[in-house]
């Protein structure tokens, strides 16, 4: 059975079934509403095989090896802007006012529709080659493979008006292009960014600046092949892709934002880098340096704090681990610290993570002036680097992740890598660029062509 083409009796049937009884809920719901046809299928050996089956249109990934769980997504039943000042905020709206939806066959334990959501580090005027994501896109996926430990399904899903026939959908046009001169920093120049940013920490602007920076890979995998990578490569990773029929945002993330399940939610705090080690002696050691390490610790510690200050006003409880604990990736290892909770009730995902979006982590302390900083001394557009990308279904429970270790592949054109690090005031800033260049690796390597390959 392929994935994305019509498949035998009985999937047919349940989205005739629940087009009839969508109809119904549109007239008496502003004329929308959502048929949902579900398919309970046998657990697939290659999740990607149902991404590459298409090449063309909206393409949708969010994968996580290690936990054996994936949302791969498939053209488009309903798709809104986030353009507005507070796009996740905007995103929790548009999910509580989302027509109702009429499901139809055995459903996964989740309340559908599912949705997939992408955000920019921050709104504003987009660069050219970011111009199809804009600031931010919630999609309602037409096809939908979801696979997690309790089994695996396909979901069909339309937008249908009163007459039960489906309304077309597509993306919607993003905001014209902003007025940038994107170009890669030099190490020079990206040197002098961190010491602007030094030099602004010393005055007391902040006590905390990410500085990122842009690198260009002419010759590189496709989308697809770098994909297949970063999930053998990286299965403690979420490994992520959106591609919107042309340019393609992929990558491999450590880091966690929020995740919500019936209540409950789960944060993560990641800051504080240092290599892997040639062995597991020199690993060890390694590993006992960055724990003991006075300044990353502070910049883990200002980013723990932050999210426990930013969370107080929507939870009710709230626990956080007493010590960051290591977490070793195959090339770097980072300070972690684990925060849990429950929620108040009317919260949803989207809600939690705009009160948390961008953290300290990627963007700096205070919030606002650490976003004038990076604005004044960075040389190119984030667009969704470092922005909050996942899914969320019609409850509100999901996940989101931050969009590290990242690329944006555009046919014809050099492929984008992305990489930040936390300035803060005993920082180096050759020590920094180092850093930077270990965080590249990760996409570097699963962009670049083998020989013969």
């Amino acid at each position: 059975m392929t994935f994305v083409r019509p498949v035998a009796e009985p999937a047919p049937r349940l989205l005739a079934e629940a087009r009839t009884r969508a109809a119904a809920l549109a007239s008496a719901a502003e004329g929308k509403a959502f048929a949902v046809a579900a398919l309970p299928i046998r657990r697939p050996a290659d999740t990607l095989e149902a991404f590459r089956e298409v090449r063309e249109g909206v393409r949708l990934a969010f994968l996580q090896p290690e936990r054996g769980f994936s949302i791969v997504g498939i053209g488009i039943a309903a798709a809104w802007p986030l353009n507005g000042p507070d796009p996740l905020s905007e995103a929790a709206g548009l999910l509580r006012s989302m027509p109702p939806a009429a499901v139809a066959g055995d459903a996964p334990p989740r309340e559908l529709p599912i949705v997939f959501a992408g955000v920019a580090f921050c709104p504003g005027d987009r660069a050219p080659h970011w111009g199809p994501f804009g600031n931010g896109l919630l999609v309602v996926p037409r096809v939908l493979l979801l696979v997690e430990p309790a089994g695996a399904w396909r979901v069909e899903t339309e937008l249908v008006g009163t007459e039960g026939r489906a309304i077309p959908a597509r993306l919607p046009q993003p905001p014209a292009a902003g007025p940038f001169t994107d170009r890669a920093a030099t190490q020079a120049e990206w040197t002098a960014a961190v010491l602007r940013a030094l030099d602004r920490i010393a005055r007391g602007e902040a006590t905390k600046v990410v500085v990122a920076r842009e690198a260009y890979l002419p010759e590189h995998r496709s989308a697809d092949e770098a994909l297949a990578v970063l999930v053998d490569r990286f299965p403690t990773c979420t490994v992520f892709a959106v591609d919107l029929g042309g340019p393609c945002f992929l990558g491999a993330t450590p880091e966690r934002l929020a995740s919500v399940s019936q209540g409950t939610f789960e944060l993560m705090a990641l800051a504080g880098t240092a290599p892997r080690g040639a062995d597991s002696a020199e690993d060890d050691a390694i590993a006992a340096r960055l724990a003991a390490d006075r300044k990353e610790r502070e910049e883990h510690a200002v980013v723990v704090r932050a999210l426990r200050e930013d969370v107080a006003p929507l939870v009710s409880e709230l626990e956080v681990a007493p010590e960051p604990e290591v977490v070793r990736l195959p090339n770097l290892q980072h300070l972690r610290t684990l925060l849990r909770g429950r929620l108040r009730d009317g919260c949803s995902l989207f809600d939690l993570a705009a009160r948390l979006h961008p953290t300290p982590a990627v963007g700096g302390m205070p919030r606002e002036a650490a976003a004038r900083i990076i604005a004044e001394v960075e040389t190119f557009d984030r667009g969704w680097y470092a922005g909050p990308l996942g899914w969320a279904d019609a409850r509100g429970d999901g996940e989101l992740v931050v969009a590290l270790r990242s690329a944006l592949l555009t046919p014809g054109q050099p492929a984008r890598l992305f990489a930040g690090c936390g300035i803060v005031a005993r920082s180096d800033p050759e020590r920094e660029f180092s850093e930077s260049e270990l965080k590249l690796r990760a996409i570097r390597s699963a962009l670049v062509r083998e020989e013969g390959s």
